[in-house]
């Protein structure tokens, strides 16, 4: 059987690797005097001292994450089942780092080349961190789902029927008349600004939902045949929707493609990023050296436009 001393040590030997790519690792790898003068003006709460040094909720946070047990942005507690674990060994960790600053073990060019290491996988990470937050939005999460709509619907055909009213009130009025059992029909012929005529005639003609301009294709996505659309505003006033027939398959609403969408971006994203960089980057190769495949490389790329 294996020990709970001999999990604990696979466990923190993962943790150790997994803070290479993690913003906690400095603080593990470095304990310099400008290092712990900068650790004060962190603005984060202190769970804990270690032989004086401050361990922030920040750290316990970071630990966790490395050594898998939350996601990042996940929140992490004491209520949590992993909690006194992931405390028990960044405590063996602090120590360990702080037993290696005593002896000055960071002094050697070796363990300062790991140090620098360590820091440049930090900034590689906060730099993609912050394209991803810039990039990555609710902005363009919609853009992208909308022009999956599009590609969805174009051989799409449906029938429904609209109320187009002068203000929201009245739009959200109806709503709730038709969702407490009153039929669409009569709320219209009460409520809506258009002719008896030209809403008996759209209702019966199957029609291509992206003939229509935006949000038209989205909302008829996201209604179901039968259902009854929330109020969405156009140039032709306050607007409300009942399908009443689909011959096509509904797309996929924004909720069931969000996560898709949001990993896609954020994969896509990173490699524009990257390649950018290289585009701008001056790679050299010792005249001595090979390229993977055999030839030698000593090259300048162009500047991102």
């Amino acid at each position: 059987m294996i020990s709970m001393d001999f999990c604990k040590f696979i466990k923190m030997i993962v943790f150790i690797a997994g803070t290479l790519v993690l913003s906690s690792c400095d603080q593990a790898l470095d304990y310099s005097d400008s290092v712990q003068s900068s650790e004060q003006s962190f603005s984060g709460e202190v769970a804990f001292t270690v032989n004086n040094e401050p361990i922030w909720h920040f750290d316990i946070l970071s630990a966790a994450i490395a050594e898998g047990v939350i996601r990042d942005g996940e929140s992490f507690g004491a209520g949590h089942r992993e909690y006194e674990g992931v405390v028990d060994r960044l405590v063996d960790r602090v120590l360990l780092a702080q037993a290696a600053h005593t002896l000055d073990l960071m002094s050697t060019p070796e363990a300062n080349r790991q140090l620098h290491i360590a820091r440049r996988q930090v900034l590689a990470r906060l730099y993609l961190d912050h394209v991803i937050e810039n990039r990555v939005n609710e902005r363009a999460i919609l853009d992208m789902y909308e022009e999956q709509v599009r590609l969805q619907q174009i051989d799409d055909s449906m029938r429904f029927s609209r109320i187009v009213m002068d203000d929201k009130e009245t739009a959200d009025s109806a709503r709730e008349q038709i969702l407490m059992g009153r039929s669409f029909n009569d709320v219209a012929t009460e409520y809506s600004t258009e002719s008896s005529w030209k809403r008996r005639t759209d209702a019966e003609n199957f029609v291509k939902p992206n003939r229509y301009r935006t949000p038209y294709p989205e909302i008829l996505t996201e209604t179901s045949v039968g259902g009854v659309s929330e109020p969405f505003k156009t140039n032709e006033g306050w607007i409300i929707l009942k399908v009443e027939e689909r011959l096509g398959k509904a797309p996929a609403r924004l909720d069931e493609m969000h996560s898709q969408i949001s990993e896609f971006l954020t994969h896509t994203q990173v490699d524009i990023a990257i390649a950018n960089l290289k585009k701008r980057a001056i790679i050299e190769y010792p005249s001595d050296s090979s390229s993977k495949d055999g030839k030698t490389q000593s090259n300048q790329n162009n500047s991102m436009e």
